[in-house]
């Protein structure tokens, strides 16, 4: 594995609807590879569609 992303609610209160806390995590000796931007690339699109 060289990288994660993770997302979580803030809060469950109807002002944060839509708000979340994100992490992303690149390996070292994989920086700079662009593996950070596409993971929070994909972490924007897959956060514009309802979860299951």
């Amino acid at each position: 594995m060289v990288g994660w992303v993770a997302a979580v609610a803030v809060s469950t209160r109807r002002a944060y609807a839509g708000v979340i806390e994100h992490s992303v995590y690149v390996a070292p000796g994989w920086s700079g590879r662009g593996i950070g931007t596409a993971l929070l690339q994909e972490l924007i699109r897959a956060a514009g569609r309802p979860v299951a």
